[in-house]
């Protein structure tokens, strides 16, 4: 009744999901068909290097695609735009070093943090784009506002280039 209720409004039904594993199980597949598309948390894999690393969210999306057979169009990857141990923005990380943006981890206040880079976010595209059905960001307002260092413009950049 929910779905239709839903559609009758002219909404969406989503829901963000676990990266992968056996949380994810909880998920039944009468539920997953009902939605129009799931964003796949693909971050927070540990606090540390494997927070969001490009090999994690392939196996998110992944999990998502092949173990639990979504159409991969219903797939929404999310990247993250912070760091783990501490969820520093993204925007702080670069405004300390620009050179950060170029770099998956560095070293603040005495403590190494991990996070994407331009690169690793450039790579995420390409993989969503070709496997998936987009990008989901958490948490928008934590990018760089320079727009040279900026992660949603290089998704952006990434995906328009990859389109054409």
């Amino acid at each position: 009744y929910l779905k239709q209720g839903i559609e009758r409004r002219g909404l969406l039904l989503t829901a963000a999901v676990i990266g992968n594993g056996p949380i994810g199980y909880g998920q039944t597949d009468e539920v997953l068909n009902m939605l129009d598309w799931v964003n796949v948390m693909a971050y927070d894999g540990d606090d540390g290097s494997g927070h969001s690393p490009y090999d994690y969210a392939v196996a998110c999306g992944e999990y998502w695609t092949k173990t639990r057979e979504l159409d991969k169009d219903k797939v929404v990857l999310g990247v993250p735009f912070y760091e783990r141990p501490n969820g520093v923005s993204y925007a702080e990380i670069v405004a300390n070093d620009s050179a950060n943006a170029y770099k998956d981890s560095t070293v603040m206040n005495g403590a190494t943090v991990y996070y994407n880079d331009i690169n690793t976010m450039k790579d995420k595209t390409t993989w969503a784009c070709k496997n998936a059905g987009g990008i989901m960001i958490w948490e928008i307002t934590q990018d760089s506002d320079d727009e040279q260092l900026s992660l949603l413009n290089t998704i952006y950049e990434t995906a328009k280039e990859l389109l054409e």
